[in-house]
């Protein structure tokens, strides 16, 4: 199936339905796409930061409540649980899973950043 031509939310839902498991570049025209990174409250401070000090590559589009997996400014309609085609899971530094949702991994203190 070709998406190349949907909007950002009817890509998003054939990921939540996991029909879409591919990179998302040049699929949607028009829309932002943006980067998701996912950690735990402490450390979100220390994350921010580190963004507004390197802006060009780690620009701040969303940053989201604690516990919290969806946006309310770039798409009000997602879950970031669920709503990107593949997600890399790292701990300690190490990918230990490429899953195609989070929901076995989502935490209440977890804050999300989309750049």
């Amino acid at each position: 199936m070709s998406l190349t031509l949907n909007t950002g939310s009817e890509v998003r839902a054939q990921c939540r339905k996991g029909d879409f498991t591919s990179p998302t570049a040049g699929h949607a025209p028009g829309f932002v796409q943006a980067n998701l990174v996912i950690v735990p409250a402490e450390f979100a401070y220390d994350f921010l930061l580190f963004c507004q000090r390197n802006p060009k590559p780690c620009p701040i589009l969303e940053v989201l409540d604690k516990g919290s997996p969806r946006t309310s400014f770039i798409a009000t309609d997602a879950d970031l649980r669920t709503d990107l085609p593949k997600y890399r899971v790292y701990e300690s530094d190490k990918i230990v899973d490429e899953p195609n949702n989070i929901n076995k991994y989502w935490r209440d203190d977890l804050v999300s950043f989309l750049l």
